[in-house]
């Protein structure tokens, strides 16, 4: 998708100031110290949240099998960047390759955005961009919110880089920049690989001190307190191969939130951006004669004979509603209806139901405020 300003009118910038922004993360942090093992680690762990993702090299990433899981469900999204560096003159492919994502659903948005900045990307130079851009009210910063910078710091490698910056140098080459915008032409230093390395620091939110299982008792000591006197106010994280908690991203607006399954009372569903699937559990004595099942216009109704147990106007259109149907499994002791429901849309929908169906009734609680309680059918 080439970057442009122009979405039509349901994208003007009044409409898109109103709409929740994605957050953003910035992963930092030189060659080597486990940049992309953190990046993998966050996108298997983020459990139901669906995230976007901008990388310098696809290759680098290694989808395996758990990782593929979740792309193939629609949680991942990931776009490679084509020039390299982007924090200098490749910017506009950053904001392309955010672009393409926020963009790829309008109605459920990604929940998150994760940039993997290449070793001596400077986390400053992007947050000028992204200014800079919010400021020209370009729809990728728009719909998006630069909300973290973690950086990764090799606990084994770290004190050695910081006093000779040699083998930083030789371990994240020689680029085509200076990290401030110069572009082509002026290679990197290392005096610059050293401002760029208490920078990166410097600028972190986070602060994941890896590899600690391989440096000394007093080198990770000297370590910690070197990046303590640099950013006395960032979180930090001591870990082993980038394992750091869920919550070290920011939270997700609430705007954003997709409910991607449910367990309702007889009955259990989840959604990819293809397919939403319904299980009934029944008896033993249940047969397909038993199962009362309407599905028009978005309108769906499943339960047995004389009594509901799902009903409601879905969140999206079907596919084919006149061709669907249900299956009766048996996984061992127990027995349920499937239905498969085929998107008309690939996408997420907000939930299941737009509105639905199962009658409710108020009470007022001892604390005078309103609740509703679902009626039994």
């Amino acid at each position: 998708m080439p970057l442009t300003f122009d979405f039509g009118p349901e994208n003007r910038p009044d409409v898109l100031a109103k709409r929740a922004k994605t957050p953003v993360t910035l992963l930092a942090g030189f060659l080597g110290s486990g940049k992309t093992t953190l990046l993998k680690h966050l996108l298997e762990n983020q459990h139901g949240l669906r995230i976007g993702v901008v990388v310098n090299d696809l290759a680098s990433v290694n989808i395996d099998s758990q990782l593929m899981r979740r792309y193939d469900h629609g949680l991942v999204e990931i776009a490679e960047l084509q020039n390299g560096c982007v924090c200098c003159s490749s910017a506009d492919d950053l904001f392309s390759a955010v672009q393409t994502i926020a963009m790829r659903s309008k109605d459920c948005p990604f929940e998150h955005i994760l940039v993997e900045l290449s070793g001596i990307g400077d986390p400053q130079a992007i947050r000028c961009n992204w200014a800079l851009a919010t400021d020209c009210q370009l729809p990728a910063a728009m719909l998006t919110q630069l909300a973290k910078v973690i950086t990764v710091v090799d606990a084994s490698a770290f004190l050695a880089d910081w006093r000779d910056t040699r083998k930083a140098l030789e371990r994240n080459g020689s680029a085509e920049h200076d990290g401030r915008g110069r572009g082509k032409g002026y290679s990197t230093s290392r005096e610059m690989v050293g401002n760029l390395l208490a920078e990166q620091i410097e600028l972190a939110d986070v602060l994941v001190v890896n590899k600690c299982d391989l440096a000394k008792a007093e080198e990770l000591s000297k370590t910690l307190q070197t990046l303590r006197a640099i950013n006395p106010t960032a979180e930090l994280c001591q870990t082993e191969f980038a394992r750091v908690p869920s919550a070290v991203l920011p939270p997700v607006p609430i705007g954003l939130k997709i409910q991607t399954a449910g367990q309702e009372k007889g009955y259990s569903w989840t959604q990819t951006t293809k397919e939403v699937q319904l299980k009934m559990p029944i008896e033993k004595h249940v047969k397909g004669k038993d199962i009362d099942f309407t599905l028009r216009k978005g309108s769906l109704t499943l339960g047995l004979k004389l009594r509901e147990v799902a009903k409601g106007v879905l969140a999206g259109e079907v596919a084919n509603a006149d061709d669907a149907m249900f299956e009766i499994e048996s996984i061992g002791q127990e027995r349920h209806v499937l239905l498969c429901l085929e998107k008309k849309e690939p996408g997420m929908w907000s939930s299941l139901w737009k509105q639905s169906g199962i009658p409710m009734t108020s009470c007022r609680s001892e604390t005078g405020t309103v609740e509703f309680r679902i009626l039994a059918w």
